[in-house]
């Protein structure tokens, strides 16, 4: 069972209490995009819960103020979409997906309009790159749905990105984690393609991997750290030392792999991580380098 109440606070803006059987205490999640939500237990009131949340409430405004500095900032980098609408650009692996208001006359058709740019086939790239798509998607909306800068248009077209980026990783991810899974000798029970909120992929105890559909969005060393992350899983469930050593071995070995392809973004790790004095250094800056990036 679950229920909700959506509040308006003159300084956090809209506050959105869930009374939900699973909730066994109050808990507040602070989302860049989705705002502020407060998980609330079947026993407690919507007026307890608002009271709780204005306790909160300093903690609050200062984690949204850096949400927001964070979100403009990966905006700026391509690394967050917080609209969608005429000329936004989003990059994946193997497209360039553009946004375009026409002047059609039909309310609410969309056209998706595909063109080669780069026949692989023909040039012999063995990598992939975010800056050189080998197709370019035009998403043509007619100029008679909603207005533009709405919720209405973002949830619109929010449906249609995450279809693109939803075929793109069917594509792309069972390929690269198969191809990763034997090159390491690990074997995983079914793949998920999911469109998670929370996480990039996750491994089950029965290991069943479940990869985000987002994954596509991200440059190839990121994508690839996310898959042998959760190949580690296979056979250490924690984070202790074994599977941070394990891992940190693969991602070194991956790299190398990947040198002989061409990709031209993999000496600056390599280099790195001989230059660096920490422990499991390429970790730590694919970590760090992961997190400037939004979940849609």
């Amino acid at each position: 069972m679950k229920d909700a109440r959506t509040l308006y606070d003159p300084q956090i803006g809209e506050i959105i209490l869930e009374k939900t059987t699973r909730s066994r205490r109050l808990s507040v999640r602070i989302h860049p995009l989705r705002g502020v939500r407060v998980s609330v237990p079947v026993t407690v009131s919507y007026d307890e819960a608002y009271a709780f949340c204005l306790l909160k409430k300093d903690r609050i405004l200062n984690v949204i103020s850096r949400q927001k500095r964070e979100l403009e900032q990966s905006e700026v980098e391509g690394k967050a979409i917080t609209g969608l609408g005429n000329g936004t650009v989003v990059r994946t692996l193997l497209s360039e997906i553009r946004f375009e208001r026409t002047d059609g006359p039909e309310s609410g058709k969309i056209e998706i309009d595909t063109k080669l740019i780069e026949d692989v086939k023909k040039t012999g790239r063995l990598y992939l790159d975010i800056n050189k798509p080998v197709m370019l998607k035009s998403v043509k909306y007619s100029g008679c749905v909603y207005e533009e800068d709405t919720k209405e248009l973002f949830a619109m077209l929010s449906g249609i990105l995450t279809g693109i980026l939803r075929t793109e990783a069917k594509i792309i991810l069972p390929r690269k984690i198969s191809l990763l899974a034997e090159r390491f000798g690990f074997g995983f029970g079914k793949l998920f393609i999911k469109h998670n909120l929370s996480n990039w992929g996750s491994c089950s105890i029965r290991s069943n991997i479940n990869l985000n559909l987002n994954l596509v969005r991200l440059p190839e060393v990121l994508c690839d750290y996310v898959l042998l992350h959760e190949l580690c899983h296979l056979k250490y469930y924690d984070h202790g030392a074994n599977f941070h050593r394990l891992l940190e071995k693969m991602l070194y070995d991956n790299l190398k792999c990947q040198l002989r392809t061409g990709a031209p973004y993999v000496k600056e790790y390599l280099q790195m991580n001989e230059d660096s004095k920490q422990k499991w250094p390429l970790q730590k800056k694919m970590q760090s380098e992961l997190k400037a990036y939004r979940l849609i």
